[in-house]
């Protein structure tokens, strides 16, 4: 009996609770600390450079999409045309229209040796050879960035010396 009663008043002792207290808010506030001194500013890094990365992707489409539209191309496709010029960032708005073209140029490209890159190559002969066995939605809509994101893919740059004539490298400055 005189154990708990020990243990009852050790339980009801003011000083006590208010020491726990206080170790328990330290802990909490370095462990906060931590949290938002470290981890917090690494993660919003990890998302910016993501963000920045994308958007340097996209521009980089743009700047291809109207390429390709600024000046006739063979095979080009005119409603792709149609969508690019008319909307400020074709990159987000012609996507649909896009990824299918570019897959069947990228395997024309590859068929003629003027890409080596073999990943790149065997990846966009895949789509476009389940595009043309009729799968809806079109493959390439789904698979070209996976294909784009390969390490020997072509940057947007050689796809736009490869696919639009010389005049007509970079239609839209500064984009």
């Amino acid at each position: 009996m005189q154990a708990v009663s020990i243990v009852l008043d050790s339980v009801d002792d003011p000083r006590r609770r208010r020491r726990e207290l206080l170790v328990g808010l330290l802990l909490a506030a370095v462990a906060a600390a931590g949290v938002f001194g470290v981890a917090v500013p690494w993660f919003v890094g990890v998302i910016r450079e993501g963000a920045m990365d994308l958007d340097a992707r996209l521009r980089a489409d743009d700047r291809l999409m109207n390429a390709v539209c600024a000046a006739p191309v063979p095979g080009r496709d005119d409603r792709l045309c149609g969508c690019a010029l008319s909307v400020p960032f074709p990159s987000l708005d012609c996507q649909d229209r896009f990824r299918p073209w570019l897959a069947a140029r990228s395997a024309e490209l590859c068929a003629k040796d003027a890409l080596s890159a073999t990943a790149y190559c065997a990846c966009v002969t895949t789509v476009v050879e389940d595009e043309a066995a009729g799968e809806n939605p079109p493959p390439a809509v789904r698979a070209m960035p996976r294909c784009r994101a390969l390490p020997d893919a072509p940057p947007a740059a050689e796809l736009t010396r490869l696919l639009a004539p010389a005049g007509a490298q970079d239609p839209v400055p500064g984009s």
